[in-house]
């Protein structure tokens, strides 16, 4: 589970803001709705965890879910899952970087 958020975190953190990821940022910034989405890492990561879920990792919530609800929503709880941590490693970053105690 760990290894999987970390995945799915780190790559949608190199692409929208490290310099690695701007072959794949910047043909996709002069697209209208998807340039403002490939921008921001958190708003990436929920969907790169529904890819992710889909095609690189089983999915980590289908156990769970699978006496309840169809098999396509568990990859996106996985994408919620990943927007959750990675919006978490968004706000301690900033806090760090403000200067403020955590």
């Amino acid at each position: 589970m760990v290894s999987y958020f970390l995945f799915v975190c780190g790559l949608a953190w190199t692409i929208a803001i490290l310099k690695p990821g701007r072959f794949i940022r910047e043909p996709l910034k002069k697209i209208p709705v998807i340039g403002k989405l490939v921008c921001c890492p958190v708003c990436l990561s929920f969907w790169l965890g529904i890819l992710a879920s889909f095609f690189l990792f089983p999915s980590l919530s289908a156990p769970y879910l699978q006496k309840w609800v169809p098999h396509y929503v568990a990859p996106i709880v996985d994408g919620f899952g990943a927007l959750f941590v990675s919006y978490i490693i968004y706000v301690f970053t900033e806090k760090a970087a403000s200067g403020l105690d955590l």
